[in-house]
């Protein structure tokens, strides 16, 4: 790879709740199923979260070391976070520390390790604001490729327009615009100027990420899937469309395609999974420049991310190539 990753957006902490794992360990003892009260219960876990701060903690992992443009607080939730982050070789040097307080995020996961996202916000926490003069152009000069998710934009839509130009430029000067759209809807409401704020984005993006049912069909008004996908597509850009379970959609050069993702046993938590499936895609196709690998690459560390706990979640090396291979 020519060049590095700079990854924009928001990073957080993450409390993730087992609620569905203690609720059934709960009715089977009440059913009589004493032999549950043995074991070791689960316990809520504090995690890194946020799209952009997952995204550059796995790029890490996967061995790219990106630069994390953000903002962080000046507490303990921020000294959390950044702990995680430079233990993932993330280059935090664009990431200043300047408002008291995070806020967070309550990931509660049910019997099937799904999970149900919920803002929380103490007393003095805030949400950091970003504005023209955080987008230096002299970030540009070593990149490869510039990564953008969209929650900031979700929550405080008149903020897009210092990064529509911010994408512009970049692309102007030859680096590759990536967004994952991020939109949360449950939490933040799709209004006309949210939407149309995005839609002017994806304009300047070489390559869209975002779910099918609450992304790219809310924001296209299709109720068909496929033609959710299409409807974003152009002869210079990549689009990939993800649903949970289901096959990704993939359009390229203005063909569709679907690729299925891998099943590699129990699923232990999908917080995540979405970002994991686009760091292994970024990091492929900035290799090899073939859409198609790289869904693959994405599908790899997505499925291996799910199913797995600690650092080893992110799979490298052999192990990486081996789940590529599964999918020929």
């Amino acid at each position: 790879m020519s060049g590095r990753i700079m990854v924009f957006g928001d990073t957080n902490v993450d409390l993730i709740i087992p609620y569905g794992e203690m609720r059934s360990r709960l009715l089977a003892i009440k059913d009589g199923d004493h032999s549950k009260s043995d074991l070791n219960p689960p316990k809520a876990t504090f995690k890194l979260g946020g799209g952009g701060g997952n995204v550059a903690a796995i790029l890490g992992r996967l061995g790219v070391r990106p630069y994390f443009l953000t903002r962080l607080s000046r507490d303990s939730f921020g000294d959390f976070c950044v702990k995680e982050l430079e233990d993932c070789r993330v280059d935090m040097s664009r990431a200043p520390r300047d408002y008291p307080i995070m806020t967070f995020l309550l990931a509660v996961l049910d019997e099937r390790g799904e999970k149900t996202m919920i803002q929380c916000n103490p007393p003095g926490g805030a949400v950091p604001s970003f504005v023209a003069g955080d987008f230096k152009e002299s970030y540009l000069d070593d990149l490869a490729a510039l990564h953008i998710t969209g929650t900031e934009f979700a929550i405080r839509p008149l903020e897009i327009e210092p990064v529509i130009e911010y994408a512009s430029l970049a692309r102007s000067r030859g680096v590759l615009v990536s967004l994952d759209l991020n939109l949360r809807p449950e939490s933040c409401p799709m209004t006309p100027e949210r939407r149309q704020g995005f839609l002017e984005l994806m304009q300047h993006c070489d390559i869209i990420f975002g779910s099918v049912s609450d992304e790219f069909m809310l924001l296209s008004g299709e109720s068909d899937p496929r033609r959710a996908a299409l409807a974003f597509a152009r002869r210079d850009n990549i689009i990939v469309a993800r649903e949970g379970p289901e096959p990704v959609m993939l359009v390229a050069n203005g063909e569709l395609t679907l690729h299925p993702p891998i099943d590699l046993g129990r699923i232990i938590s999908t917080v995540g999974a979405g970002d994991s499936f686009t760091a292994g895609f970024l990091v492929e196709y900035l290799e090899s420049r073939d859409p198609v690998a790289a869904t693959k690459a994405g599908n790899a560390v997505a499925g291996h991310y799910i199913t797995h706990q600690g650092p080893e979640a992110v799979p490298t090396g052999g192990r990486l190539r081996e789940l590529i291979d599964m999918q020929r």
